[in-house]
């Protein structure tokens, strides 16, 4: 099923990318580089920065997910209990920035469920 949305292969790192970064996110940074491909999904703070400073946008997990929700692909209570599921299985995000995106969620009233 994945096959459709996704193409696994091997791309070259770019020597640029600061080895700090991990593996992955060389790798994906590297391969939007090679392709032209403007948005990026990473996570971490140190990637996103690398990210925007070769003019990549950084999306993260949350904001995939908060993107479904707005094109009716999940109701409120779907993407809330994925958002803990994550959690629980080890995805880590700032209180803060759960905490606001958890506010938001609750006060848009377009959609109750």
């Amino acid at each position: 099923m994945l096959g459709h949305y996704l193409k696994i292969g091997k791309t070259e790192i770019d020597e640029r990318l600061p080895v700090s970064l991990h593996q992955g996110e060389r790798a994906v940074i590297s391969l939007a580089l090679k392709e032209g491909v403007d948005i990026v999904l990473v996570d971490e703070r140190k990637a996103r920065i690398v990210a925007r400073l070769y003019d990549l946008k950084p999306r993260g997990t949350i904001s995939i997910l908060r993107q479904q929700y707005l094109d009716g692909r999940m109701n409120k209570v779907q993407l809330r209990e994925m958002v803990f599921e994550l959690i629980e299985k080890g995805y880590r995000i700032k209180e803060e920035i759960l905490v606001a995106f958890l506010k938001d969620l609750e006060a848009d009233k377009n959609r109750e469920t």
